[in-house]
């Protein structure tokens, strides 16, 4: 009993035109693990897969591959499974050695690398001049606070001393002045004490003239 299988060949030409309007990327095909086989293969020339290379507008190479038409052999003897055998994947063939590139050169992939470098480096040489510029400034402006800050702590050591001195000579001056005010209390309490004694004598002195008074008219009127 002979099987014979022959799947229906795809139209290459068909193919790859829809794969290039579409822009899709096929799937690339994955094989089944393949059983080891038990008897020995014949080679036909229908095992040889046609395969077409087509380029999109971006580049990329898609791969498109026919089926495969396997005929199982007839004899029975090399037979021990009646199902049929999934295609064969073949890889893509290489690329020509003389067809040009679509990746760019190295010169020219350097040619859009240096642009931004070079305005890289322009924005930095000038972001350091700005703040060279600055640390300038800042350097001015810290050397003006730090002479003003050493006048304003020579003004403050001078008033400083200045307030030392007359809070000394206060201190001076409100001993000098108890010291007055207790001299002037005891000059005051002696003065007191003499004007009492002078009072008293007063009194003593005006009793005696009285005395003498009337012991004067008494001897005038024994006289007459």
């Amino acid at each position: 009993m002979s099987t014979n299988i022959k799947k229906p060949s795809v139209n290459v030409s068909t193919a790859k035109k829809a794969q290039v309007d579409s822009g899709v990327l096929p799937p690339r095909y994955q094989p089944p693990p393949q059983p080891k086989p038990l008897y020995p293969l014949q080679s036909t020339s229908s095992q040889d897969a046609d395969c077409a290379v087509a380029v999109g507008d971006s580049g990329k190479q898609f791969q498109i591959v026919a089926e495969i038409d396997r005929h199982q052999p007839t004899d029975n003897t090399y037979l021990t499974d009646s199902k049929p055998r999934p295609p064969q994947y073949h890889p893509p063939p290489a690329p020509p050695t003389g067809a040009p590139s679509s990746a760019p050169l190295p010169a020219e992939m350097l040619k859009f690398v240096r642009k931004p470098d070079a305005e890289a480096a322009r924005l930095a040489a000038e972001q350091t001049r700005r703040m060279a510029a600055e640390v300038r400034s800042l350097k001015e402006a810290n050397q003006r606070l730090s002479d003003d800050n050493q006048e304003l702590r020579d003004l403050c050591c001078f008033l400083d001393d200045d307030r030392q001195k007359g809070r000394k000579l206060a201190r001076e001056w409100q001993r000098f002045g108890r010291y007055t005010a207790s001299v002037m209390r005891q000059e005051v309490a002696a003065y007191q004490t003499k004007l009492r004694e002078l009072d008293t004598k007063q009194h003593e002195l005006i009793k005696d003239n009285l005395e003498l008074k009337e012991l004067c008219l008494y001897l005038d009127e024994e006289r007459s």
